[in-house]
């Protein structure tokens, strides 16, 4: 899976929320809600100001959305739909995606990014020439 930016909007509150979505089709083993929980633990502890809300589509809570979840996301992008902040999606929506996100070179140190597989951020975080995506998970098929 894959996390993508958009350009954060400054707001007059003192803890900034950034909105998230993802997709898991399997909803009683979702990796999103422990990751969400522990970056807010850990942006309470380091007094970062920020708390991420996540927004998870199931097979429980939207069957449609299961099967449509690239297209729904592409359709709140080209409308510039300010409901989310972060996207989880699947590498494989890159090119198709890639297009409406922000380059996150111009907003992430060189060696937070050199931090990663450089292999595997070439291969599948990259949208002509432009760092439009991290990797979350890495599944390795054999």
């Amino acid at each position: 899976m894959f996390l993508a930016f958009l350009l954060l909007k400054e707001t007059s509150c003192q803890k900034i929320v950034l909105n998230a979505v993802a997709l898991s089709l399997n909803e009683n083993n979702h990796i999103y809600s422990s990751l969400i929980s522990e970056f807010n633990k850990y942006s309470d502890i380091n007094n970062l100001g920020v708390k991420v809300k996540l927004n998870v589509f199931t097979l429980r809570n939207s069957t449609s959305i299961a099967d449509n979840f690239e297209t729904m996301i592409e359709t709140l992008l080209i409308r510039k739909s300010t409901k989310y902040d972060l996207y989880f999606y699947d590498q494989i929506y890159s090119n198709k995606l890639g297009q409406f996100f922000i380059d996150l070179n111009k907003y992430l140190d060189v060696n937070h990014i050199k931090m990663f597989d450089q292999n595997i951020i070439e291969q599948t975080c990259y949208y002509k020439d432009r760092l439009v995506g991290i990797v979350i998970i890495f599944c390795k098929n054999n």
